[in-house]
């Protein structure tokens, strides 16, 4: 597979997880629930199985920093626990927030 076709395909499916993330923020903060669900992890498993655990780790990645960076911004109680860059955030945190994510790219092949 050619490296421009591999990165067109790694965009697209980031883009669908940045409107996933985007949609799923704003409808569930205008409801009143306590656990905010996230499907973002769905474009990663679909690219995985079409695309390869490579593209799938690639995107879980981004997901990860996905996760930092909405953590960083948007502060809520558990949010030490994905960012190092608040209140009692340390480098754990970045482990927490990215090796999970990375592995859903995985999750097709274990």
């Amino acid at each position: 597979m050619k490296k421009q076709s591999k990165i067109a395909q790694i965009a697209i499916f980031f883009a669908i997880m940045l409107v996933l993330h985007l949609l799923s923020s704003v409808i569930f903060n205008l409801l009143p629930v306590p656990i905010k669900p996230t499907i973002i992890h769905i474009p990663i498993i679909i690219a995985s199985i079409l695309y390869g655990p490579q593209v799938g780790m690639v995107l879980g990645f981004l997901m990860g920093c996905i996760s930092v960076i909405t953590n960083t911004i948007v502060l809520i109680p558990s949010s030490y626990l994905f960012s190092p860059f608040v209140p009692n955030g340390n480098l754990y945190s970045l482990m927490v927030a990215m090796v999970p994510r990375i592995l859903i790219g995985l999750t097709p092949y274990l």
